[in-house]
């Protein structure tokens, strides 16, 4: 018989997600998101005209913000303004700003996620990673802030700008420390040597507008273009309705050398219903449990890339500079990724649809028959690969082996961190 404390604890922390969506919505809708055409973008309206972007920004108040091509304005308008807008010849398109949200599910078994990635099949109580683990990469995580003191980080997060109002980096919901432990951490994380610098865009109870979230992006496409040769990887554990705003964000930020790892969320929806896991430029990552099979939390589809462990983590947490939690969700899955990047960046400098390929073909398996058959909703099965970080993929350009490789034995305690919600 199921736990009954495990299954009220997590339907309860699932209505208290879906309610502050509903509470957040009418304020989040109340900005929009105006996008200009690219001919306006580099300068040149519809009309032939270059001061229509000056024009516009003389006229409502605030900057338009650019990522590459990508250049968009958000604010409040009157209804008479909306529809002037999306009349004009010079704007793509204008969308409300959506709400931006993570929801995780929590239990409290050992974490197996590293032991898990570096082998075809099952666990064997160690993970193998190359030497150079990640050194020279910087993952920019977008999301609630992180506890840089954590004594995982050993020094390598750091704290970037906030876009949400708050003051600071400080983390009080927990979850973007959580995912910085996976992707970095000295013990719990993927690259052992990567930096993160964490961009403050959630607040403390997982949610945020997208707007923060696309200037987030766009902060790490100006220190990329600052840094030449930057290798750069944003992770982003979260998920909103579609919006093809955060869509086209993420695909100029990647025509620009930035690789993303998206996590495709917790609906157990087909995941292109939801921005920005219905990317194509991005890797969009679904999560798997122990035994291979996809959690019923999962959201499934043609837009998840890959599935990666996202069931019973175990990672840093924010309350303290020593302190673990255990979460479950496709957030905890994406860094797992994001960190699997880190690695074979730090060994060979490749561009996302090289590094997307990559993935695809080397470093992965097919999913278990079992998984796609407990992952069959409606009759839509999911067949999509496990990630897999095989020695194949991390060599240098002349295919000569990196051995020797680290080693890390993982040590199961007894004692166990949970908190019910």
């Amino acid at each position: 018989m199921p736990n009954l404390p495990y299954l009220i604890g997590r339907y309860l922390w699932r209505f208290l997600c879906i309610l502050l969506v509903l509470l957040h919505r009418t304020d989040a809708q109340a900005t929009h998101i105006v996008v200009f055409k690219k001919a306006v973008a580099v300068g040149k309206s519809a009309s032939g005209s270059t001061s229509y972007i000056s024009n516009f920004t003389s006229n409502f108040a605030g900057e338009t913000q650019n990522i590459g091509d990508f250049r968009w304005y958000q604010g409040a308008f009157s209804q008479a303004d909306l529809q002037q807008l999306q009349g004009s010849p010079e704007i793509d398109y204008v969308l409300p700003d959506v709400l931006v949200h993570t929801c995780d599910v929590q239990k409290d078994p050992p974490s197996w996620g590293l032991d898990r990635i570096d082998q075809i099949e099952g666990t064997d109580g160690k993970y193998h990673y190359p030497a150079t683990a990640g050194d020279g990469v910087l993952i920019y995580l977008i999301d609630t802030g992180v506890n840089i003191n954590h004594k995982e980080f050993e020094g390598r997060a750091t704290w970037g700008p906030t876009f949400n109002g708050d003051p600071d980096g400080t983390d009080v919901n927990g979850h973007g420390t959580f995912v910085a432990g996976v992707a970095i951490g000295k013990k719990f994380g993927v690259a052992k040597k990567a930096k993160l610098v964490s961009i403050k865009a959630l607040n403390a109870n997982g949610s945020g507008r997208l707007s923060d979230v696309l200037r987030g992006v766009q902060w790490v496409v100006e220190e990329h273009t600052r840094n030449p040769g930057q290798k750069s990887i944003i992770n982003l554990s979260l998920s909103a309705d579609f919006s093809q705003a955060a869509n086209d964000a993420v695909d100029a930020a990647t025509s620009l050398g930035i690789h993303f790892a998206i996590a495709a969320g917790n609906d157990k929806q087909d995941a292109c219903k939801f921005s920005p896991a219905s990317v194509k430029t991005g890797v969009v990552v679904g999560a798997i449990d122990k035994k291979d099979q996809v959690p019923s939390f999962s959201n499934y589809g043609p837009c998840v890339t890959m599935y990666a462990p996202g069931v019973d983590i175990r990672s840093a947490w924010n309350d303290s500079d020593t302190s673990t939690h255990q979460l479950s969700g496709t957030s905890m899955a994406t860094p797992h990724v994001s960190g699997t990047m880190a690695l074979i960046l730090s060994e060979q400098n490749v561009d996302p649809p090289t590094m997307m390929a990559l993935l695809a073909n080397q470093s992965m398996k097919s999913i278990s028959s079992a998984a796609k058959d407990a992952a069959t909703i409606s009759g839509t099965g999911i067949s999509r690969p496990i990630l897999y970080l095989s020695p194949a993929i991390v060599h240098d350009s002349n295919g000569a082996s990196l051995l020797p490789t680290s080693v890390m034995y993982l040590i199961t305690s007894s004692i166990l961190f949970t908190i019910w919600v």
